[in-house]
């Protein structure tokens, strides 16, 4: 198991963002994962964890799965998303990501949200378009490694490099 750089400025894993969920994103075994707890300052107006928080904390899962799968930046092109049960405050919840197939530029990918018992909330299956010739570098020197092994730190040097 180890644990992936996070991105200074994003809401989702920051751990510097007063505003954000700090959410540490783990990878083991070909799937990239985050438990979770949400607090109640994100509840919607039945007092469940607001479901487009949820789309995001997934969607950002599947980005960082395609990298460390395909090692491509991608794009959001279509997701379908079903929602079994709301997300209650202050449950750990575990999201997981995984990359299904890809072909050409498309990337198919299945994320999904699971309580301790392993009973399914939402579950999201998406297309991913590969960014072209995207500048993996230039984008990776706003992330903060200070919580990655030394492999991950050389796993994320690499990418974009021939």
């Amino acid at each position: 198991m180890s644990v992936l750089p996070w991105n200074k400025a994003s809401f989702y894993t920051s751990q510097v963002r007063e505003d954000g969920l700090k959410i540490k994103v783990m990878y083991k075994a070909g799937s990239v994962y985050s438990d979770i707890m949400i607090g109640p300052r994100f509840v919607d107006y039945n007092g469940f964890v607001d479901r487009s928080l949820a789309f995001g904390i997934m969607d950002e899962l599947i980005w960082y799965a395609i990298i460390m799968q395909l090692k491509k930046v991608s794009m959001t092109k279509k997701v379908t998303v079903e929602f079994y049960q709301p997300l209650r405050c202050n449950v750990p919840y575990r999201v997981k990501a995984v990359i299904d197939s890809f072909e050409g530029r498309e990337i198919f990918v299945t994320s999904w949200v699971q309580d301790a018992d392993g009973r399914d909330y939402i579950k999201i299956k998406g297309v991913f378009s590969e960014f072209k010739n995207a500048p993996i570098q230039k984008f990776l020197k706003n992330f903060d490694f200070s919580d990655s092994s030394p492999e991950i730190r050389r796993f994320f040097r690499s990418l974009g490099t021939n």
